[in-house]
């Protein structure tokens, strides 16, 4: 039976909000870094192809790009930093993508994770663990850092060596310390085709400041797409058993797929559509003690969207 002190709580739910779906990137690279594009011709890329938000990443450089000059994209200032990583002798360095950055950070060779963490925060920022699979990384690489809100659970540019996911250890920290966000983009160089436009955002928010949608994208007003759309997602509890045992019923609406996974800590279940056809709408009654769940959607021709972690309280 469900513990009567169990919620159902969809916090700051993106598919109830008002507003409308924009399209972000929020990993790229220009000139300024070791990108082939200037930053101007970079934003006019993404403004061509649909973009609505764009974040120009550089290592260890924060692009704050001229606001007469954004191709009429929202431009988030942001730096890809590489702080020092002590655990992990594979992997010196993490490679941290830092939202709404104010100022540059000094000393960057030599400062540590924790204290480039505690530095972005204190502009207001937001810090993202970037392609940790292509790193080589685990969970105990971040699991004793504080500040972390996202991890980057796909990257198109790390396909290149079929590193392209990070959704196990994305599922492991949200797990063993706190469910965090995740987040998919291209991590674009501009080097090849393939790079660009494979992964992104879409962000729920009403209008298109620079403080608007950075207070979506830190509430997790968002999912993340390779391709499939997310069009709902809602939770109830189930009708009662003949145990009168209760569990989470959740539902997910999304663009035709061939599979909806209903992922969670303490079992989870998918929804196949029948032979050569697909699925716009699947449910699944889940174990009321998962303290979170996330749902993915499954294209036929291997493109995923993930919803972010829904906590249950």
């Amino acid at each position: 039976m469900l513990n009567k002190t169990k919620k159902i709580v969809f916090k700051n739910n993106p598919f109830a909000k008002k507003g409308r779906w924009l399209k972000a990137n929020l990993h790229t690279h220009t000139t300024n870094s070791d990108g082939i594009l200037s930053p101007r011709d970079a934003i006019l890329k993404y403004a061509q192809h649909g973009y609505q938000v764009l974040a120009i990443t550089d290592h260890n450089r924060c692009t704050i790009p001229d606001a007469s000059d954004t191709g009429g994209l929202l431009l988030i200032p942001a730096a890809e930093y590489h702080p020092l990583n002590s655990i992990n002798l594979l992997s010196k360095k993490h490679h941290f993508v830092c939202l709404n950055v104010k100022k540059e950070i000094e000393n960057i060779q030599s400062i540590h994770a924790q204290d480039l963490i505690d530095e972005i925060l204190a502009q207001n920022g937001m810090v993202i663990a970037g392609h940790p699979y292509w790193l080589k990384q685990n969970i105990y690489d971040l699991a004793s850092l504080r500040g972390i809100s996202a991890i980057e659970v796909y990257n198109t540019t790390c396909g290149r060596v079929g590193r392209e996911l990070s959704d196990q250890i994305w599922d492991d920290y949200c797990c063993r310390v706190k469910p965090v966000y995740g987040i998919a983009d291209d991590d674009c160089h501009f080097k090849s085709p393939e790079e660009f436009a494979g992964g992104w955002i879409w962000i729920k928010a009403e209008e298109s400041s620079l403080e608007t949608v950075m207070s979506a994208i830190k509430n997790g007003e968002f999912y993340s797409s390779t391709g499939p759309l997310i069009n709902d997602i809602s939770l109830c509890l189930s009708e009662p058993d003949h145990n009168n045992w209760q569990g989470i019923q959740v539902t997910a609406e999304c663009s035709p797929a061939r599979s909806v996974c209903f992922i969670a800590p303490y079992g989870g279940a998918q929804v196949f559509a029948e032979a050569e056809k697909t699925i716009e709408k699947a449910s699944a009654v889940l174990n009321p003690k998962n303290p979170f769940l996330r749902v993915e959607i499954r294209g036929h021709d291997g493109k995923t969207a993930w919803s972010n972690p829904i906590e249950i309280v």
